[in-house]
């Protein structure tokens, strides 16, 4: 379980909010699938939809959850668990952490023009709501499926009683008025996690097992990184390539000795302490160079040239021109 001192309280975040919920502004935002940020601007005669779209089946949803004895618990421990609410810190979630530091600290948003970004691009519809006198903000992210984007023109229609007319708008949005992801205080809050999941190009599984592997290196390799306390999967958590690398690694017979002789042979820029006790990851490239050495990726061509070859294929020697 989540130690609950590290987390919010969302139990009372909802008792809370729903005593204040006519103290809110609410402001739209898409996100599309290569993670850009645009402002949606929308007519406040709706506000009362839209606040019933986000944010009122989320509060009456965690206080029954309080009622009902739900417990909060890490996200990664969360599988198979019944009566529970998944929570994992924003720093923890690269995609999501890169997209909260854009809304919390962006003050010029664009709006969306949808014709410089494809409609079937979007991605997911944010709303964050602000208390107008305390401005503290919360966010309530919904994921939005291909198929609920229609795109207006000469092949979209509207009917409205009884007419078929051309569909007048740049495009529809249906929005899954289901809950699914709240953000207050650093903390993510996962009420559906497969949406979770698309929405933040989250991997648990790579996750879980980079972390394990990582932690398998630091020690058989005596590995030090700039941060204190941090190994190898601390340096390749933001970049998903590297995540999955260090997710799919046997590196259980990697020895020091070994990756030495590799640095060596093939003069890989890495580099170890005074003592030559410790061997020092500086950063996600670093990381990548150890990934090609205990992955065996280094091959040296018949020229005597080395190389890094993913394929693990022997190089042909240069044709005499």
């Amino acid at each position: 379980m989540t130690n609950k001192a590290e987390l919010p309280d969302v139990f009372l975040w909802a008792n809370k909010t729903d005593g204040r919920k006519d103290k809110l502004d609410i402001e739209l935002f898409a996100i599309t699938k290569s993670s850009e940020i645009f402002r949606i601007d929308h007519n406040e005669a709706i506000n009362h939809q839209l606040f019933a779209l986000f944010l009122y089946d989320i509060i009456s949803g965690v206080q029954v959850d309080s009622i009902t004895g739900v417990r909060v618990v890490d996200y990664a421990a969360s599988e198979g668990c019944q009566n529970t609410l998944p929570a994992i810190k924003v720093n923890d979630v690269p995609v999501a952490e890169a997209i909260m530091e854009y809304l919390e600290y962006t003050n010029d948003i664009d709006l969306l023009d949808l014709n410089q970004i494809e409609a079937k691009k979007l991605l997911a519809i944010c709303a964050r709501f602000t208390d107008k006198e305390t401005s503290e903000s919360f966010y309530i992210f919904k994921h939005i499926r291909p198929a609920s984007v229609l795109v207006g023109g000469a092949v979209s229609y509207a009917i409205s009683a009884g007419r078929m007319e051309e569909l007048s708008s740049e495009c529809a949005l249906k929005i899954d008025p289901s809950n699914q992801v709240l953000v207050f205080e650093d903390t993510m809050f996962v009420f559906n996690k497969s949406k979770f999941e698309s929405m933040f190009q989250y991997d648990p599984v790579s996750v879980t097992e980079a972390r394990k592997n990582g932690k398998i290196l630091d020690e058989r390799l005596s590995i030090a990184t700039p941060t204190v306390g941090q190994g190898i999967e601390f340096l390749c958590k933001d970049n998903r390539t590297l995540v999955k690398r260090l997710a799919k690694l046997n590196p259980v017979n990697m020895t020091r000795d070994v990756v030495e002789e590799i640095i060596r042979d093939y003069n890989v820029d890495l580099m170890t302490d005074a003592t030559n006790d410790k061997l020092i990851i500086m950063d996600a490239n670093d990381a990548k160079k150890l990934l090609d050495i205990v992955e065996d990726n280094f091959v040296r061509g018949t020229n005597g040239t080395a190389y890094i070859a993913k394929n693990k294929k022997e190089l042909e020697p240069k044709e005499d021109k």
